[in-house]
Formats: C-alpha cells, sequence, structure tokens
C-alpha cells in the first residue's frame, strides 16, 4: 500500500481542489450535450433558427458618397501592385510618395540633462524606505541631485523613482554585484 506523508497529502488536497472546479464543468458540459441530443432524436427540442439582422439602411451622407462612388468612371485607374510597368498615354496614373517619419524634438523646457545615478542599496526604515544613491544615504522627498527628488522607494523590488522639476522621471534598479570572495 502507498503512504504518504503529511506534505504529500496537503499538495493531494490543494490539487483536487483547484482541479475539482474544471472537472465539475467538464461533467456537466458532456451530460448537457448527451441530454440535448438524446431530446433533439426524441423530437423534443426544436433547433432554433438562426437569428437574422436586418439590413441597415445608409444615412444620407452614406448615400451621398455612394451615388459619387457610382458616378465615377475607375476603368482607367493603373493598379500601382499590378506590374512594375507603366501604361502610356491618357491614363490616370497614381504616385505613391513615401511618408516622411520624424519624431517631433520635445519642447526646449523639457530637454534636460539626465544625471548619472547609480542605486546601490534599498531598505525600510523605521521613519520610512530608504534609497543609497551614488553612495548617499536618502530619505523620500530628498533631492538626490539638482532638480532631481527621490519620489518613490520600493523596497521589495528594489526600486527607485526619481522626479525632476520640469516632471520627467527616471526609475532606477538595484544592480545584482556578485559578493567579494
Amino acid at each position: 500500500m502507498i503512504s504518504i506523508n503529511a506534505k504529500g497529502r496537503e499538495r493531494l488536497i490543494w490539487t483536487a481542489a483547484l482541479l475539482a472546479p474544471l472537472v465539475a464543468v467538464q461533467v456537466a458540459r458532456f451530460f448537457e450535450v448527451e441530454t440535448v441530443r438524446s431530446a433533439a432524436a426524441a423530437g423534443v427540442v426544436d433547433t432554433p433558427a438562426p437569428a437574422v439582422r436586418p439590413v441597415a439602411r445608409p444615412s444620407a451622407a452614406q448615400q451621398r458618397a455612394l451615388d459619387w462612388l457610382r458616378e465615377r468612371d475607375f476603368s482607367k485607374v493603373i493598379d500601382p501592385f499590378a506590374s512594375a510597368v507603366v501604361a502610356r498615354g491618357p491614363v490616370n496614373e497614381i504616385h505613391i510618395q513615401p511618408l516622411a517619419v520624424a519624431e517631433p524634438e520635445p519642447p526646449a523646457e523639457l530637454r534636460e540633462p539626465i544625471p548619472t545615478l547609480e542605486l546601490t542599496g534599498v531598505m525600510d526604515g523605521r521613519r520610512g524606505p530608504l534609497a543609497s544613491i551614488n553612495r548617499k544615504i536618502w530619505r523620500l522627498g530628498d533631492e538626490v541631485v539638482p532638480g532631481w527628488t527621490l519620489e518613490a522607494v520600493d523596497a521589495r523590488r528594489k526600486v527607485v523613482t526619481v522626479r525632476s522639476t520640469l516632471g520627467n522621471a527616471l526609475e532606477l534598479t538595484v544592480k545584482n554585484v556578485p559578493p567579494t570572495p
């Protein structure tokens, strides 16, 4: 006979508790399908007709757009994807110009130099969380470097947020340094 220790029994109970709802749903689905099949075979249940949605009439603006499209002759427009050969003559040609993608430069008041900050440690203190930045200990609200204040400290994740007076934020994390022998 197989004997299970207390930890194994606890794991078995938790696994059964997690799987019980899944098994119950699958059993219910099985019996539901069988019940519907047997009832349909006996002629008790009529299969419902699919619902048909009425076709919506186009609005006045949509109708004008459709009329405009019907009036145009698009037979002479060359398909730009059909081939690379360009037809000669009185044919409407489509010229596609690539879009210039340029990232806009931020306003001058939002551009500021990013300071060099190194987070070496984080801890919860009696009077609030502490962070070791550039080898100095700081509390929430302290100005770490000119214009940058310590805004948030998450000691569990070892993450610190430093915000500038212009609203820019930096998120610093503790580097995992191997211990020295």
